[in-house]
This record gives C-alpha cells, structure tokens and sequence, in this order.
C-alpha cells in the first residue's frame, strides 16, 4: 500500500522534507491513538509539494499577515487589503459566507458601524469577511485573503494547475499495481479530486481521504463539470471536517456530488486554535484508522 499525502494553504515557505516529517509525525501519533502497534511494514509514504510552484506564481509577502487583521490592525489596513484582492479572490469569500446559517447575505444592523466606512456597507467581500470571522472566531482575516489567493491561482490558472496535478500523476504513476490511500487537505483535496476525474482506471485508488476540505463550497463543486465518483476511485470517500474550521464549512453531499456509496462526513476534533492545521486532523484515532482501513 502506498499512502500518498497532498497538502493545502501556507506552505509556501517551507521545507518539503520537514513538512513530510511534520505529516507523517502527526499521523503516526493518530495511529498510537488509535491502540495500533504500527503500520504495515509495507506501507509507503509519499508527499506532494507544490509550495514552490505557489511561491513561484505568487508574491507571498507574509509581512502583511497581522496587517490584514480588522480587530487588531483597525480599518485602515483592513480596507486596504480588500482592494489588494481581485474579482476572483473575492467571489471566493463571498462563496463561503453566503449560505452560512442559511443568511444570503450579512444585515447591515449587526455589522458594527463603529470599524466601518460608509463605503464598506455596500462591498460584498467586506460582508463576507466580517460573516466569516463572526462565525469562526479563531480565524484571522490574514487566512481568508491567503486562502482566496491560493484558490483562485489553482481554480483560474491553467498552466499552475496543470503544473501542480502533474506532482501528484508523477506520485501515483510510479507502479500501477499498487494500492493507493490518496489523503487532501485543504486545497490539496481539490488537486486531488481534479487529478482523479482523468486518471486512467488501470490505478487503483482504494480509499480517499480529505482533511478540511473546501470541495462543498460552491466555488468550488462547480469547478467541476463531473461531481461523479471517479472510477480510479475503487474504494470509499471519506472527508473529516471540524465545525471550527472555515475551510470545511460545507459537507459533501449528494447532491452536488453523485458519489455512490455517499461520501462520509465525520466530524474530527483538531486544535483549538489552529482548527484548519494539518496536525489537529492526522492525529486523529479515526482518521489514522480509516487511512490503514482498519
């Protein structure tokens, strides 16, 4: 069995080496947790980085992380950093909060005048900003914009997502005999759906993992024209989600999606503060059980 891990948001700065170490630290702690000795000596763990390709398409100026932060860094940079965001990045956000709660859209009575310009009332994105990180509290507005920014690149441009499947195809290409875990977090479990749609039966895909996935966000699902379970896929979809996480705000549901069996939704307990980390869902008993499919 090969278990091939694929990562999402942020990781543009790091180290492919110490982020596989990281990875696979946090899941063998879940596989501890889960009252397993150890893995199966035959199991092969591979990880996907594309940080590079992500740092090389864009500017990841990361001394604007606190700046984009309205309760910390006050209106000034907050407006500021809504007009650095394009069409696309904002429709992103405004994908996430629209249907949160069931509320289309964010009354302009519980949205507090005193951090607002007039001219912020009527901008959509600034709404769905505002909604987002009233129902998630422990995000910071600095996430949002980055995850905005890394979903559009992959939902938009062509040459970048195409150069970013093929790590994956590379991954899974190498012995087509082997059984493969394919696991996504975050953004990851996009490339990893993306690259099932064409991916030749002859591959066996015995179960996919997604870890907070964003792949229930309309934005998102309707990327795809084909939202059937893809026939490499010879085994189950499951997806963890924590109710913190904003990443993981929608389910994955028949409909939009036309999975049989229906994909599972488990709900995982990651960290308190840091809900969308990698970490919080790895060393997760269940999820470590369900990737050895125990």
């Amino acid at each position: 069995m090969k278990i091939i891990m694929v990562h999402g948001i942020n990781q543009a700065d790091k180290d492919p080496d110490t982020l596989k170490h990281i990875w696979v630290t946090a899941f063998l702690d879940g596989v501890f947790q889960a009252g397993l000795t150890k893995i199966p000596e035959t199991t092969k763990i591979e990880f996907v980085y594309y940080g590079d390709k992500v740092k090389l398409y864009l500017d990841n100026d990361k001394s604007d992380n606190g700046l984009f932060d309205l309760r910390t860094r006050g209106l000034h940079a907050f407006t500021l950093n809504i007009e650095g965001l394009n069409t696309d990045e904002k429709a992103i956000l405004e994908s996430i909060a629209n249907n949160l709660d069931d509320e289309e859209t964010l009354p302009e009575d519980v949205i507090p005048k005193n951090i607002l310009v007039p001219s912020s009332f009527k901008d959509k994105v600034a709404k769905a900003i505002i909604k987002i990180t009233s129902h998630y509290g422990k995000i910071h507005t600095w996430g949002l914009k980055n995850f905005a920014r890394e979903a559009s690149l992959y939902l938009n441009n062509v040459k970048y997502r195409n150069e970013v499947k093929a790590k994956l195809l590379e991954k899974i290409e190498e012995n087509q005999d082997e059984d493969v875990v394919l696991i996504g977090h975050s953004l990851g479990s996009v490339v990893c759906f993306d690259v099932m749609q064409n991916l030749d039966p002859k591959y066996k895909i015995s179960r996919f993992i997604t870890l907070g996935s964003p792949l229930g966000i309309p934005v998102f699902y309707n990327f795809f024209n084909n939202r059937n379970k893809p026939l490499s896929l010879k085994g189950e979809w499951i997806n963890f989600y924590d109710t913190d996480d904003f990443v993981a705000a929608y389910l994955l549901k028949n409909p939009p999606y036309t999975v049989q069996p229906e994909i599972q939704n488990i709900r995982a307990k990651t960290q308190y503060f840091q809900p969308h980390f990698i970490v919080g869902y790895l060393d997760d008993a269940l999820v470590a059980q369900k990737i050895l499919g125990v």
